[in-house]
């Protein structure tokens, strides 16, 4: 066999290739033979990703949590049962959509079997005829309406409720039969109540299978360490505890009761829930609800900061010279990656500002730099704000009129470079005693007010309530109460956004001074900033 003829390639020719070797580099030794460069997970986006972004669209797939419920002690049992009634009601109101639409046979069926989640395959629905079956002829009889659902609990002994559809009968739950068939009668149940248990128990064994964040699993873990705590006053908890420590389901039974054999009853069973798992289990759905708003409401304002007219964070034109000469030489710049002042700013009250700020940061912030953000000093009234921080692009605006919201806005810009610490779990003990604080002392308030803050104004509940203004209003808090910091940078205004109450102080006094602290110490804390 012929060898075939080889050319060795000369530099030349790699050359007109387009490859260049620095003189005295031999070619064999330029190459390297690794081709692999990932060393782990390709890096498909340079841009941080916001924790609160990427909770949203994990809690987002369970529709209940987007429904509205009140901000009350939900500690109280009534509480519990304004929420399964909400539920109810949403879950009422999509069958009676569906009902109108005339698609309850496919569709209703489908709506309930993706309701009951985890217990779809222990659950038979149907909407049966009353003409022709003689239990939704009773039940249809009871409750004044044709659309009857029947819903069969599968198992070794036969369970079935029935519930009517868009029915505005006041008939309590219980059994009911014919006056021309007595022996035969069919338990009748609040549908929607009933219902409501149901996708609570599935909603939460989905999240929980879950790893959606820290801060919910420590809801469950937290719900755990009390129960383990109480087992033995209330043996009943064994079935829930099964659920949060291994994530078993909830089993079906805590929704029936037996009854006594000897009574010659029609069915073994009847709709009783355990009311001891059936609070703890609403209660701690709550909580996760309550996170998903916290998250939800935060998305949202961020959403909306970028729609706003006349952006604060978009550097203005034509800055006179003298300004951009005071910004280029700004000791802000010691501290921040590019600062911007208004043309009408006071240069000499600018300096002074700056003065105080270097003593704080030095005192408190431990000398921090923060060169992924932009410090503005703009006019900011027709954005009804004396200031403002835009997390997405790190912008950080103080209106020239009230300087005294940059210690606020400087929180905001802390929690979001140290990657949303008002989301941790170490700040979830301060956001409950925040809300209640504020709840309590808004019974005093003004009635005007109070409209305002139930209302859908701008600083309304919802605003307040903010993990991230929370976090930020904590930190004023900290420093004008706890601490006692007099500065231009520094006047809570709207003094109901800051309650006063001896718990919350020692949980801020707590947080905050370890915060600092941690600022002080830790290296893996400057090496984030």
């Amino acid at each position: 066999m012929k060898k075939k003829q080889s050319q060795p390639i000369t530099d030349e020719m790699l050359y007109q290739m387009g490859v260049y070797f620095p003189p005295g580099t031999p070619a064999s030794e330029s190459f390297s033979r690794k081709t692999d460069f990932l060393e782990g997970n390709r890096i498909i986006s340079l841009k941080r990703e916001s924790t609160y972004e990427a909770m949203l669209p994990k809690l987002n797939m369970h529709s209940f949590l987007n429904l509205s419920f009140p901000m009350i002690d939900y500690y109280s049992a009534s509480h519990y049962y304004n929420i399964i009634k909400i539920i109810g009601k949403y879950i009422q109101s999509k069958l009676c959509k569906i009902k109108n639409e005339g698609s309850l046979a496919d569709q209703g069926i489908l709506f309930l079997s993706e309701l009951s989640g985890v217990y779809k395959d222990k659950l038979s629905f149907s909407f049966p005829d009353p003409k022709v079956h003689s239990g939704a002829e009773i039940a249809s009889a009871t409750l004044k309406t044709s659309h009857i659902l029947r819903v069969e609990v599968k198992g070794s002994e036969k369970i079935e409720v029935y519930g009517g559809i868009g029915s505005i009968s006041k008939r309590k739950p219980g059994f009911y039969y014919m006056r021309n068939n007595p022996n035969y009668s069919v338990e009748i149940v609040n549908i929607s109540f009933f219902l409501a248990l149901i996708s609570v128990c599935s909603c939460l064994h989905s999240i929980i299978s879950e790893d959606i964040s820290p801060l919910i699993t420590n809801i469950f873990s937290r719900q755990l360490d009390e129960l383990n705590a109480n087992i033995h006053k209330y043996p009943d908890y064994a079935p829930l505890i099964q659920f949060l420590k291994d994530k078993e389901t909830v089993p079906l039974e805590f929704l029936f009761r037996k009854f006594n054999k000897s009574e010659g009853h029609p069915q073994p069973y009847y709709f009783s829930p355990n009311y001891t798992i059936y609070y703890k289990l609403v209660h701690v759905f709550y909580q996760v609800a309550d996170v998903f708003q916290d998250v939800q409401n935060e998305f949202h304002h961020r959403e909306s900061l970028h729609k706003k007219i006349a952006t604060a964070y978009i550097t203005k034109k034509n800055i006179p010279l003298s300004i951009q000469k005071a910004m280029n030489n700004s000791a802000f710049l010691n501290y921040f990656g590019y600062v911007e002042f208004d043309e009408d700013v006071d240069l000499n009250a600018v300096s002074k500002i700056e003065e105080e700020y270097r003593a704080i940061n030095k005192q408190y912030f431990s000398g921090l730099s923060f060169t992924d953000v932009t410090l503005r000093f703009r006019k900011l009234g027709k954005h009804k704000a004396s200031g403002l921080y835009y997390p997405s692009i790190h912008n950080l605006c103080v209106d020239i009129q009230n300087p005294s919201s940059f210690i606020h806005e400087h929180f905001h810009m802390l929690d979001d470079q140290l990657g949303d610490l008002s989301l941790e779990v170490d700040f979830d003990a301060i956001v409950k005693a925040y809300k209640a604080a504020f709840l309590n002392e808004m019974k005093n308030l003004d009635p005007a007010v109070r409209k305002k803050l139930n209302g859908s104004s701008k600083y309304n509940l919802k605003y307040f309530f903010r993990r991230a203004e929370i976090f930020a209003r904590c930190g004023e808090i900290y420093f004008n109460r706890i601490l006692n910091v007099k500065s231009s940078l520094l006047e809570p205004s709207l003094t109901y956004a800051y309650p006063e109450c001896e718990e919350l102080n020692t949980l801020i006094e707590k947080y905050y001074e370890q915060l600092l602290n941690e600022l002080a110490n830790s290296t893996a804390f400057k090496q984030a900033v």
